[in-house]
């Protein structure tokens, strides 16, 4: 997550009379629901005392932040205003902060924020005990100065490793689904092996990756597993069954898919009784975990028994599905190489860190080499140093039509857009994206090829 998360993109059609009376009556039911929501989780945590992971994961910086740019807090904040006491509100200049489920920077202190929409305040309290168990894990790795990569896995776009995650995904659910049933132990134990068999499979041939795999997985895997433990969902196994559902039809799972395998390992580790948790500063590796605290041995992993757990978990289905997806994953390479590499582009490079890039994780295409494609996102510069914001038109957001290209050269990010349809003073204008300048910045011509960049103008006293 760091200053990466998902954004949510939100489309509300009405009359205009419908509309004002809707205006004038939104602000009281969000701030009751904002209310509700935070003093829900925060007894939930209090109750919890600190219990699943050694510390109490309340803290009073944590905020709701709607569409308008105001936020809801239980804490005081620097002028705001309450009308009983208990929640306070405020609304912020534009682009204070990123409107997304992170954690963020406001008046120099670090605050979980969560999006004011509905289904964030009506979800049993998961989101915002996920987001709460972010601010204090950041907090615990910044304090150990630990960097932990939560970028796209590139390679789960594969049709192999994609495939024997699917089939991961299957095992996981026959497991949680026969702890629901209260089975016997030793049928639970077998659903289990197969899945760590597929992941031990994927993890082997992709060796390169997991360091990135598991850091991830410590980052958001965690986090969704906490949501879910600490939540009010009556079967948090069927819930955790739904979720792996859900993920599972993403057209990519570079980077959604912690938020399925976390809530399953975690909740079948708590299960089997074991004691996994070893703190906030620790790299959770989960095929790990199970065969040093479970197994209490490495896992057999041999091409028979490989494809015995394949016909125990639904392959042929699986196979089909993902040789056509494999058609689609190609062309959509094929399309965007041609968009935002072969062809002139507008290209924007970051001076500064300072910049909140929030995207649809379920929008993402590895380019290889050539960098990472979101089909959906929105930049926001905290700084005033770069060369200002973009955004993705959310109505026309969709993989295999609209994107941004994201590629790093050094510690430099770098932005690539397909070449606009109209520059004026201060904006540009594409066909499914807009860009606002910062004062001082300026679209000039890179090179023969026709590439366009956006730069920050010489001044006179520059140039001397």
């Amino acid at each position: 997550m760091k200053k990466i998360t998902t954004f949510l993109l939100l489309v509300v059609f009405c009359a205009s009379v419908s509309a004002q009376q809707t205006d004038e009556r939104k602000p009281a039911k969000t701030s009751e629901k904002t209310k509700i929501a935070l003093l829900k989780a925060r007894q939930l945590l209090q109750k919890d005392q600190g219990k699943l992971w050694g510390k109490n994961l309340w803290h009073e910086n944590v905020l709701f932040q709607d569409r308008d740019d105001t936020i809801y807090s239980l804490k005081k904040l620097e002028g705001s205003k309450t009308d009983d006491s208990i929640l306070f509100y405020k609304t912020l200049p534009k682009n204070t902060l990123s409107k997304t489920n992170t954690v963020q920077t406001y008046n120099g202190e670090k605050y979980a924020t969560i999006v004011a929409d509905d289904f964030y305040m009506n979800d049993e309290s998961a989101t915002v005990i996920h987001e709460l168990f972010h601010r204090l894990h950041f907090e615990e790795l910044d304090q150990k100065n630990i960097k932990l990569k939560t970028e796209p896995v590139s390679y789960l776009d594969n049709f192999d490793a994609r495939e024997l995650l699917r089939l991961e995904f299957e095992a996981l659910r026959n497991t949680l689904n026969l702890m629901d049933k209260n089975e016997d132990k030793s049928k639970i134990d077998a659903a289990l092996a197969d899945a760590l068999l597929f992941r031990k499979a994927r993890q082997n041939k992709y060796r390169q990756f997991l360091k990135e795999e598991i850091e991830i997985e410590t980052v958001e895997g965690l986090a969704s597993y906490t949501g879910f433990a600490l939540s009010t969902y009556p079967n948090k196994y069927k819930r955790a069954i739904s979720s792996l559902h859900g993920w599972e039809t993403s057209p990519t799972y570079t980077r959604p898919f912690p938020y399925a395998t976390g809530p399953a390992y975690g909740l079948i580790f708590d299960h089997l009784n074991l004691d996994w948790k070893t703190g906030f500063d620790k790299i959770y590796n989960f095929l790990e975990i199970y065969e040093s605290k479970y197994l209490k041995k490495p896992l057999a992993l041999n091409h028979d028994a490989l494809e015995e757990a394949k016909s125990r978990n639904n392959y042929p289905a699986i196979h089909k599905e993902e040789l056509a997806r494999k058609l689609t994953f190609e062309n959509r390479v094929k399309f965007y190489t041609e968009l935002l590499v072969n062809k002139p582009t507008l290209q924007a490079t970051l001076a500064s860190s300072e910049y909140t890039f929030s995207f649809d994780m379920n929008g993402t295409l590895s380019l290889g080499e050539f960098g990472t494609l979101y089909s959906g996102a929105k930049g926001t510069d905290l700084s005033d140093n770069n060369f200002g914001n973009f955004e993705i038109d959310p109505a026309k957001a969709k993989l295999g039509v609209t994107g941004v290209l994201s590629s790093k050269w050094g510690d430099k990010t770098k932005y690539t857009f397909p070449l606009p349809s109209k520059i004026t003073d201060g904006k540009i204008i594409g066909e499914f994206y807009e860009i606002e300048l910062n004062d001082g910045w300026v679209v000039k011509k890179k090179n023969a090829k026709g590439d366009l960049e956006i730069v920050k103008e010489e001044t006179k006293a520059s140039k001397l």
